[in-house]
């Protein structure tokens, strides 16, 4: 299909190939809202990729958006942010300095979990130390 390797520089992320193979085996899949296909990076395009990545895992979740980054530790209830740009190794976090200007992508996270996230049977993550 013309796929030819490259490097790129846009983030992307595991949740990204699920639509990628759906579109290559000519799948709709018009109803994933927090991935995209990556197609067009394969075929040497540069798409602007818009949704937000998302992590969770060990009781931390987290958030890019753009070049920012947000944290959050729910078992020691403490957030960190980060600007990708200035900052890409994420060693200094300004959170503390300028909790505003997080405090859009901290309250998309908190509301993206409360609304996918697991709550049937008032299950509460495990962690184990």
């Amino acid at each position: 299909r013309g796929v030819v390797p490259r490097r790129i520089d846009q983030r992307v992320t595991l949740m990204d190939v699920y639509p990628t193979v759906l579109e290559l085996f000519g799948v709709s899949h018009a109803d994933v809202a927090t991935s995209e296909s990556l197609v067009s990076l394969l075929l040497g395009q540069d798409p602007v990729l818009t949704r937000p990545i998302l992590g969770e895992g060990r009781l931390r979740r987290s958030l890019v958006h753009g070049d920012l980054n947000v944290i959050v530790d729910l078992r020691r209830k403490t957030a960190e942010a980060f600007d990708l740009a200035a900052d890409p190794l994420e060693l200094d976090s300004f959170y503390d300095r300028d909790p505003t200007r997080a405090a859009p992508l901290l309250s998309a996270l908190d509301r993206f979990f409360e609304q996918r996230g697991y709550h049937e049977g008032g299950y509460v993550p495990v962690y184990k130390p």
